[in-house]
């Protein structure tokens, strides 16, 4: 899974501005954990997952002939790895997103 990403945001449990784990799949915000009280809150974005989804892998080919063009040895030296790693961080972003909407169904059933 891709490393959480911190930031100081104002915890409705703590009632203060906290550090902030947040956790991401693509480019879409699946859960925000406060480092202070362990406030979580999850979000269900498996729609706007799907559809973020589809965009990048349109925008794809585009990306790896910029990158290619602009860093030719590093683009082909990294290619081996990233070939074998992409679809493993795939697999934990299906994950990640999932496990939150999960998570997030629970919390709405038990109001």
């Amino acid at each position: 899974m891709s490393d959480p990403r911190h930031a100081v945001l104002g915890c409705a449990r703590c009632g203060a501005a906290t550090d902030h784990e947040l956790h991401y799949a693509g480019r879409l915000l699946v859960s925000s954990s406060c480092t202070v009280c362990g406030l979580r809150i999850d979000l269900d974005v498996r729609r706007r997952y799907l559809s973020d989804l589809a965009s990048r892998i349109r925008s794809k080919p585009r990306r790896v002939v910029r990158r290619l063009r602009h860093h030719p040895v590093t683009f082909t030296a990294g290619l081996p790895r990233s070939t074998v790693l992409k679809p493993l961080r795939m697999i934990d972003e299906v994950r990640l997103v999932l496990a939150a909407a999960e998570r997030a169904r629970r919390r709405t059933e038990q109001r």
